[in-house]
């Protein structure tokens, strides 16, 4: 731009605007941000959900979080930051909800927002926006958030580790099936962390979102220390991908047995900028209170929308204030004993009841479905969603002389979803 002498003109045209904070709110500028943000990411071909997140919906991840005005020093972390918008709008809420000097002082001396952001041009601009902002309670690195920090590497890497850094609220949208294996990615530096923080499993290397699910579990407050909250942005994929027995299943299995899965908010569709489809939040925490414990709530939002008056890219539609109360009012109010709403289903988790299991069977046997005593047959014993909706799955077929197979798999969502949402998770044979 200096180079081609353009900067002067760009300044020019816009220096007698009236752009000012007298003229324009900070909702409104965030708007023109979004919109030069969502033009240069389409004349980059960036990856959908790569760059950014609507402002509204940040919102409600914030407010699904409640992030309490802070006595005492109070941390919100993004692994994947881009250009800061989580954490801004994070600050932002606390600073509105603030009625008293007294509160917004409590803010400004206790909070601490946290990230890390891969792109060098996201990072740069996040960077600006903090200078602009004078917020010297933010610390944002340059780097991949999913592999250990080697100085003397190809690309830096985490460098807010655990265990020394744990954070109170975690919030963030990673970007959408983007591969971190093969030529192209950092699986090797990503498995030196498959006995630590990725114990539970690696998924397939064309889709990194668990490992950034697994970096913000692994960076969770102990539950002595008042637990940690997590609100996480997907899209279907990891609700359903993979087999049992694979690494995306044994995941899932690890945060439902570990009773971290608080709820699931079914977005509706046409929300960002540069991608149509449908997208969940996941709401994680160590803390559960009693009513909690071994129960997850699922919340039909999908309606909860209206159109834009005009499109933006992909983004047709919009979450006002009035969507988002409504989504808050059903997350709080449908954990009470006799709340009865179609839109919010709560399924068990405990010991005596896994509303989450099904088992799967495959059963080799002498006859086929034709009675052929030459041949053997092999099928499969499923119990799809909508079947699970109605009864339990009733019981396998019997155990054959010759072999047997015998897994529990963990659909997810079995009202809400179709029949391919499924989480799915090894058991005993």
């Amino acid at each position: 731009m200096v180079k081609n002498n353009r900067l002067a003109p760009i300044l020019n045209q816009y220096k007698e605007l009236p752009l000012g904070p007298d003229q324009l709110s900070n909702l409104e500028m965030g708007y023109i941000y979004e919109e030069l943000l969502r033009r240069f990411s389409e004349q980059s071909g960036e990856e959908a959900g790569e760059h950014f997140t609507p402002r509204e919906v940040i919102r409600l991840m914030v407010e699904l979080l409640n992030i309490p005005i802070p006595e005492k020093h109070l941390s919100i972390y993004d692994p994947a930051c881009g250009t800061g918008g989580m954490l801004s709008v994070a600050e932002e809420h606390l600073l509105d909800r603030a009625k008293t000097p007294s509160e917004k002082d409590r803010i400004d001396k206790y909070l601490t927002v946290h990230g890390q952001e891969m792109s060098p041009t996201n990072y740069a601009i996040c960077q600006a926006d903090l200078l602009i902002k004078q917020d010297k309670n933010a610390k944002v690195f340059l780097g991949n958030s999913l592999i250990p920090h080697d100085s003397h590497g190809r690309e830096p890497g985490d460098q807010l580790p655990e265990p020394k850094y744990r954070f109170d609220f975690m919030l963030s949208n990673p970007p959408f099936g983007v591969t971190w294996g093969g030529k192209d990615g950092y699986e090797k530096e990503a498995r030196k962390l498959e006995k630590t923080r990725y114990r539970a499993g690696m998924p397939r290397v064309n889709d990194g979102a668990l490992l950034f699910l697994q970096t913000m579990l692994s960076k969770m407050q102990p539950k002595e220390m008042g637990g940690s909250r997590i609100a996480i942005v997907f899209n279907g994929s990891p609700l359903s991908n993979a087999d049992c027995g694979s690494g995306e299943s044994e995941i899932r299995r690890w945060i439902l047995e570990n009773d971290w899965l608080d709820a699931i908010v079914m977005m509706p569709d046409q929300l960002f900028y540069n991608t149509g489809i449908f997208t969940y939040i996941w709401l994680l925490r160590n803390d559960k209170p009693a009513s909690h414990r071994g129960r997850t709530m699922i919340i039909d939002a999908r309606k909860q929308f209206e159109k834009e008056p005009k499109s933006f890219g992909n983004k047709r539609n919009r979450m006002t204030d009035a969507h988002r109360h409504w989504t808050k009012t059903h997350y709080l109010e449908g954990w009470k004993p006799g709340y009865t709403d179609p839109d919010v289903k709560i399924f068990q988790n405990n010991g005596r009841v896994k509303d989450f299991a099904y088992h799967k069977v495959r059963v080799a046997c002498r006859d086929s479905w034709r009675q052929s005593r030459s041949c053997r047959a092999m099928y499969q014993w499923t119990a799809t969603l909508q079947e699970y909706a109605m009864a339990p799955p009733a019981a396998p077929p019997r155990r054959s002389a010759r072999r047997h197979l015998w897994r529990r798999h963990v659909p997810l969502v079995p009202v809400l979803l179709p029949a391919a949402a499924m989480i799915r998770g090894r058991g005993s044979c």
